[in-house]
Formats: structure tokens, C-alpha cells, sequence
């Protein structure tokens, strides 16, 4: 397994108001099983972001880090489904962008 696929879940909404854990939870769960349904297992990592929003307001928030190893083969039929996986974080939790690496490229998705 030579690529290394990582979706970044936010804990907070686009206002940077912390969101209730349900929602969290429920977040981070359908992302794991996506990434498990799709490369055979996901592992999840806590940490802290910080970053400047679009009101140049610096926001701090615990992200989940989910991560799965696959083939390249893999990693490459699945990029645009890891995109619009980002795209559905983004609405549903209200961001600017969702941060996916895919294979150490950082791509910031965005709803559009």
C-alpha cells in the first residue's frame, strides 16, 4: 500500500462555535466507514488546527484526522468521491473547506 489518503473533520462549525458532539460523532463515523468501505480499514487522530477564516478571525478547533493506506490504484479511482466527500463535510458543518492530502498533496475543498 503506497498512498496514504487523510480527510480532516472539523469539530467546530463556520462560525468557529464548537459543534454539539452528536454531530461530531456522527461526522467522523460516516467518514470512517466511507474510508473503510473503500480502503479496508481508517484510522482516526485528534488534534488541534488553528487558522485564519475568511473574517481574518484566527479560529482554534480539535479536528479529527481519518486516514486510510491503499494502492495507488485505488487512491486514484476513488480522488473524486474523497472530493465530494469533503464537498458534503462543508455543507453539513458550514465551512469554507475541508482539508484532504492525498498521497502528501494538500488540496483545500471547498462546496462549490
Amino acid at each position: 500500500m503506497s498512498s496514504r489518503i487523510e480527510i480532516y473533520v472539523p469539530t467546530v462549525d463556520g462560525d468557529g462555535q464548537v459543534l454539539p458532539l452528536e454531530i461530531s460523532y456522527r461526522w467522523r463515523d460516516h467518514v470512517a466507514y466511507t474510508l473503510t468501505e473503500w480502503f479496508g480499514g481508517c484510522t482516526c487522530l485528534q488534534a488541534m488546527g488553528y487558522y485564519r477564516n475568511s473574517k481574518a478571525n484566527i479560529v482554534m478547533e480539535q479536528v479529527e484526522i481519518l486516514y486510510s493506506y491503499t494502492s495507488d490504484k485505488l487512491a486514484t479511482e476513488h480522488a473524486d468521491s474523497i472530493r465530494e466527500l469533503a464537498k458534503r463535510i462543508c455543507v453539513g458543518l458550514r465551512q469554507e473547506c475541508v482539508l484532504i492530502v492525498n498521497n502528501g498533496t494538500v488540496e483545500f475543498v471547498n462546496k462549490e
